[in-house]
């Protein structure tokens, strides 16, 4: 189902459920400032594309199964990118910016997991459904810590 839709549009709709989920989690995680949020979306603006146009570049001319290891060599170079990235823009501090990139990079992934079971292709569901479980916990319980930051700064 999914190999039929346009490339583009492939491209734009893994962007923007990134972006999302990945606000989301933020917000649990209680990243509130206007700016942490734009470098945010930026990092995902500037990772997410390059990553799932090699990541199908390479299901298309090498195969499915190899894709999934380039995909998670990838995943992890784009953890330490935006983690760089977070370690010298972000303002939030409270926690380490890499451990952000870890957490918020997991949810989205793990968010696109659910998305490919749901349009019956194969995948590690009940584990992504675990983790997914697990982050959201973390993320309210120090959003919940965070009480000076209960609104968004804009």
């Amino acid at each position: 189902m999914i190999n039929r839709l346009p490339f583009l549009l492939i491209m734009f709709i893994c962007l923007i459920s990134t972006i999302i989920v990945e606000l989301l989690i933020s917000l649990l995680l209680g990243i509130r400032n206007k700016r942490d949020i734009l470098n945010i979306v930026l990092a995902n603006c500037l990772t997410n594309p390059l990553v799932v146009s090699i990541t199908n570049i390479v299901n298309v001319y090498i195969g499915y199964n190899e894709s999934y290891i380039v995909l998670y060599i990838l995943e992890l170079l784009v953890v330490i990118v935006e983690g760089l990235l977070y370690k010298k823009y972000l303002i939030y501090k409270k926690i380490n910016p890499f451990i952000i990139s870890l957490i918020l990079n997991l949810c989205s992934y793990l968010f696109g997991l659910l998305i490919l079971w749901s349009l019956h292709i194969k995948s590690h569901v009940y584990v992504a459904f675990c983790f997914i479980c697990v982050i959201i916990i973390v993320g309210v319980y120090y959003g919940r810590r965070q009480r000076s930051d209960k609104l968004i700064r804009w």
